[in-house]
């Protein structure tokens, strides 16, 4: 390889770092937005036919699946859904991972960036299938007590007949962090693969 071809493809290689840097801090953005909606949108919908409270579907949000349940209104001593570990780190652990990341990648070189953007995709992984599963966590910390025992009443048959339906933004939440994932370990491979380039391929001193 000539010294001008080594030029050529290190500067090609320097404008596609930049792009994916681009695109992986904005679908970073974008996954921090609609974890933070997560807990606002509506996530589940609980529909018991021939009941007052449920007769016409009720919509949880997400703090209720992950936090507490309240239902459709406080009522001291009384709640629906229990505190939610599962869903939880789901919610916090891509946050945080995201936010120590973006700390982090300006201070270090191709390797630790690579490492970093890996660990990133393994966190928002980890939080696409926690939270697009909070139906099934849900049924796990759902409250036996409070009025008219919620779990045997109302949400176990629902569940016997499909009325305990997951809706869409868990599956959006899981999407758009599934894609930010694929993004930041295609980020990793290139950096990987540019260090391996620059190390097979040195420029002359007076070059570097």
């Amino acid at each position: 390889m000539t010294e001008q071809e080594n030029l050529a493809i290190r500067e090609k290689m320097a404008k596609t770092r930049k792009i994916l840097f681009a695109v992986s801090l904005v679908m970073a953005l974008a996954s921090a937005v609609v974890l933070v909606l997560y807990n606002f949108m509506p996530v589940v919908n609980l529909t018991v036919a021939g009941t007052d409270k449920f007769g016409d579907g009720l919509d949880y949000p997400g703090w209720q699946m992950i936090y507490y349940g309240i239902g459709r209104q406080y009522i001291p001593g009384y709640y629906e859904f229990g505190f939610d570990i599962f869903t939880c780190l789901g919610m916090f652990v891509p946050l945080i991972a995201m936010l120590v990341g973006a700390v982090q990648y300006g201070k270090g070189k191709n390797k630790k960036k690579a490492v970093l953007e890996f660990v990133m995709a393994g966190c928002l992984i980890f939080g696409a299938l926690m939270l697009v599963n909070v139906r099934s966590f849900a049924v796990l910390v759902a409250s036996n007590k409070g009025m008219a025992s919620f779990k045997d009443s109302y949400l176990a048959p629902a569940i016997e007949a499909g009325t305990f339906k997951l809706l869409t933004w868990p599956k959006v939440t899981c999407a758009v962090l599934l894609v930010t994932a694929a993004i930041k370990i295609y980020n990793g491979v290139f950096l990987l693969k540019q260090k391996a380039f620059a190390k097979a391929n040195p420029l002359p001193k007076n070059n570097e």
